[in-house]
């Protein structure tokens, strides 16, 4: 009897999982997404996800824009098969990230640190008024100075006898923190001097590969992170909860490197200390202006302590690993082509007659700006950016597109609670738009007329013709900064260093951002490439 009872249960258990498993299949028959083209779902759990989000999201990504060229929305499986929109129309794009920006909120899946990255609505935009100041072109100009200050002897000193095989990266990483905490804190990380790293660096280093260890669960990380510690302790054996506990572990590191600048630069403040109290007057780092900005502003504007070191911890990581990894990837391209090496070296070379090379100057030299945005187009730091979808909404296309019944389509109706990820790198690599050639890294196409086509289609990034620092009011606030800072390390490192391949193979593997690693290694950022002095290199 009891057996009986037992194979009833479980005979009504299938079948309730059955019928609901019928019920969802029948009801994303009937998405309004259900007709837009894209490639089938490899797992009925994970859909697509595990290939978007994971380590091979960069081939993943190509695959699907060079698979379905006559649409540029492309429709993916999520989470249990759920309808996923990737998008890189450009007037979609306008729609998603100026038109309607409201419909399109910040993605949940985003770490939940009180700063821009992860803030909506009206906080989001008191906390861009009082860092859009910061990054004016007058301040660029101000803290070029200090980029120009970065120390190569160490480098010198290895390749003196000859040319060594070195991890780039960990140099580039080394270059940008001393940059961004001298320019933007008053405070200096890392000497530069011999070869020691600062932990901190290697902290900073570790945080993308930890995030994307964590992909497939972001949507659980906020619920994780609020588990009880002798809760998330014994249930460590899970890889997400141990991928969880781990990202957790890099961000309160660094946290608390901000809080600790923040306290330093407050209390010397209080204490009267002339020198910082000067500095302050000046205006000339980062932190300094935030700090001042938050006392002159409103009670209704100006932000709590916790959300101006966490803007400081944001800063200090985005303006790190992007821009280094940005610079190695340089780097590696000009060590894979010697002869746009040459040619950006004696541009270079050229600019520094004079003994000084102004901001104006520096971010007009034709060749360096031409390197940098190819490999910005081919190669952005960033590859998506995601937005829930607040209501119901219509996008409207560029290009009409054919549904996989037919019907030829000129606007997509978007149903709210719908994921929209959009495609940097389908912008930027869309061979409607850019060409035959739209990847292969040519900078050669940035001093020439580009085609018609993209003239045609403006997309709304805020840099000209690209979307890799997005674009609307969630735009990268210091792309500007990142721009100045890798044309200026380009034009100190050429005049002093060639830089050839390497022995071993490099991989670029993607996270929220980027990074490069070697053959199998996933998890650990290296960029070894072959270093060597260039005979007519200046002192230091």
């Amino acid at each position: 009897m009891d057996c009986t009872l037992f194979v009833l249960r479980a005979a009504l258990l299938c079948g309730c999982a059955c019928g609901f498993w019928l019920y969802e299949l029948s009801r994303r028959r009937r998405h309004p997404l259900s007709n837009i083209p894209g490639p089938r779902s490899p797992s009925i759990i994970r859909g697509n996800m595990g290939q978007f989000f994971g380590f091979e999201s960069i081939a993943f990504q190509l695959d699907i824009i060079n698979s379905f060229t006559a649409s540029s929305v492309v429709r993916l499986h999520g989470m249990f098969g759920r309808p996923v929109l990737y998008v890189y129309d450009p007037k979609a794009l306008h729609t998603v990230l100026i038109k309607e920006e409201d419909n399109f909120e910040q993605s949940a899946r985003l770490i939940n640190w009180p700063c821009m990255v992860s803030t909506l609505g009206t906080h989001h935009r008191r906390q861009r008024k009082l860092l859009n100041p910061v990054f004016t072109t007058n301040r660029m100009r101000s803290l070029l100075p200090i980029c120009y200050k970065s120390d190569s002897r160490y480098a010198t000193s290895m390749v003196a006898s000859g040319p060594q095989e070195l991890d780039v990266l960990s140099w580039t990483t080394r270059i940008a923190l001393e940059s961004i905490g001298q320019g933007a804190f008053g405070h200096s990380f890392d000497t530069l001097a011999d070869a020691r790293r600062s932990e901190f660096g290697q902290t900073v280093m570790k945080l993308f590969p930890a995030i994307a260890c964590l992909y497939l669960w972001a949507d659980t990380f906020p619920i994780l992170d609020r588990i009880p510690t002798p809760i998330r302790k014994f249930l460590a054996y899970f890889s997400p909860v141990q991928a969880g506990h781990e990202l957790r572990r890099l961000m309160n590191d660094i946290l608390w490197h901000g809080t600790k600048m923040f306290e330093e630069k407050k209390r010397a403040l209080g204490d009267g200390n002339s020198g910082v109290v000067e500095q302050m007057a000046r205006g000339n780092d980062f932190m300094s202006l935030l700090m001042k900005a938050n006392m002159a502003a409103s009670e209704a504007d100006s932000l709590p302590e916790a959300e101006v070191i966490a803007q400081t911890a944001v800063l200090i990581v985005t303006a790190t690993d992007t821009t280094s990894n940005t610079l190695g990837r340089i780097l590696q391209l000009l060590a894979e082509n010697p002869d746009v090496q040459h040619r950006l070296r004696e541009e270079a070379i050229e600019a520094w007659q004079d003994g000084h090379v102004a901001y104006g100057r520096l971010m007009q030299l034709p060749y360096i700006d031409a390197v940098f945005r190819e490999t910005m187009r081919l190669h952005s730091p960033a590859t998506w950016v995601i937005r829930d979808v607040r209501r119901d909404t219509v996008l409207p296309l560029s290009t009409p597109i054919v549904g996989i019944d037919g019907t030829v389509m000129d606007e997509i109706p978007v149903p709210k609670g719908c994921e929209v990820i959009i495609g940097l790198l389908g912008a930027n690599t869309n061979k409607a738009i850019w060409g035959e050639d739209a990847l292969q890294w040519k900078p050669e196409r940035w001093l020439n007329p580009l085609p018609p086509t993209v003239a045609r289609n403006t997309f709304p990034g805020v840099s000209p013709n690209l979307m890799s620092f997005s674009g609307g009011r969630r735009a990268c606030i210091g792309w500007k900064f990142a721009e100045m800072e890798i044309k200026a390390m380009l034009s100190i490192l050429l005049p002093r260093f060639v830089f050839s391949p390497g022995s071993r193979e490099i991989v670029w593997r993607a996270a929220h951002a980027v990074f490069p690693t070697v053959g199998d290694d996933a998890m650990t950022p290296q960029l070894p490439l072959t270093v060597s002095l260039y005979h007519a290199a200046p002192p230091n």
